[in-house]
């Protein structure tokens, strides 16, 4: 599997900066999946590449399992 991303628009709105983001995966060649990630401007670069990284594994996570469960085995007070 080999995972493509290719930002399609930058831009910084007020104190936020919005990528929209354009996804490509070898294992569904016909899929394209696009998002857009709203990040204060005041992260850093490599910061804001880690954030859209995970955000584009979750995305093809998701893609290839839809539904999952989740079991909560204690909540936070």
């Amino acid at each position: 599997m080999a995972i493509k991303a290719k930002v399609t628009a930058l831009t910084v709105e007020g104190e936020d900066m919005l990528a929209t983001v354009e996804t490509t995966n070898t294992d569904y060649p016909d899929v394209t999946k696009t998002f857009t990630l709203k990040q204060g401007s005041t992260q850093s670069l490599s910061g804001y590449k880690l954030v859209i990284d995970r955000a584009i594994k979750m995305l093809w996570v998701g893609h290839a399992q839809p539904s999952w469960t989740v079991h909560v085995d204690s909540l936070p007070d």
